[in-house]
């Protein structure tokens, strides 16, 4: 019985939802002009998509070699605990995805 209340409540607020969509109030939309933010907001926004994009990349790859380099015997000092593993899994991948957002800075202002 409960079920069937909660289903028929998310149901109700779906539907009801494009109720108050108002279509009249987009057309008067307007583009961003090119002065209405300042340049350093505009790289800041660029190196921050770049960062969190990368990331999304760089993660598996860190999992991968970290991964690779304690199975190898590389690393004799490997931790015991799962949670300081990925501690450091993800300190590498957020470096390298920092290192691709600073070298992204460094080319678009050489240019």
């Amino acid at each position: 019985m409960k079920k069937k209340i909660i289903s028929i409540v998310l149901i109700l607020i779906l539907v009801s939802s494009t109720i108050y969509c108002d279509s009249t109030e987009f057309e008067d939309y307007q583009n961003y002009s090119i002065d209405e933010f300042p340049s350093w907001s505009i790289k800041l926004r660029r190196g921050e998509s770049l960062f969190f994009g990368s990331l999304a990349l760089t993660f598996p790859i860190s999992v991968v070699a970290y991964n690779v380099v304690v199975n190898s015997g590389l690393i004799s000092n490997v931790p015991t605990e799962e949670l300081t593993a990925l501690k450091y899994q993800v300190s590498i991948a957020a470096l390298i995805s920092l290192s691709i957002a600073i070298g992204d800075y460094i080319i678009g202002e050489m240019e």
